[in-house]
């Protein structure tokens, strides 16, 4: 059974409190809340921006543009590697390369699941409209 809850605007607190819980729920599916922040003139963060334009992976911006077609809905992981035609082994080093590139600043949330296969991955309807601007 799966339920999902949406704050619209977590508290830095709330969003300290379950990464806390993270490590302690291995195996339990848990939704990795990201607080997408923007600059002060109301730009998108400028690591958000660096996230998806960065490093040299065509993957990683084909991936993004893939979730941004789909805005706002949870995708599988197994569906992401096979409209891009590679293997999860392949996507799983783009995904890990580019997450130590965006730094916390992810642009999708994600659900991960035992054993990998099913994570699923949703991009908001704003982060999909900045990556079609960025990567189109």
């Amino acid at each position: 059974m799966e339920s999902t809850i949406t704050i619209a605007n977590p508290s830095p607190e709330l969003l300290r409190f379950l990464a806390a819980q993270d490590g302690r729920r291995k195996g339990e599916e848990l939704t990795r809340l990201v607080e997408v922040p923007s600059a002060p003139e109301g730009e998108p963060d400028p690591r958000l921006v660096e996230g998806i334009t960065g490093g040299a992976s065509e993957d990683w911006r084909r991936m993004l543009g893939y979730l941004a077609t789909r805005p706002d809905e949870w995708v599988k992981w197994q569906e992401i590697c096979t409209h891009l035609d590679l293997s999860p082994k392949v996507m799983s080093g783009v995904l890990g390369a580019a997450t130590h590139r965006c730094r916390g600043v992810m642009p999708f949330e994600k659900i991960e699941a035992r054993g990998g296969e099913d994570h699923k991955f949703r991009m908001s309807g704003a982060v999909a409209e900045l990556v079609n601007d960025l990567i189109g």
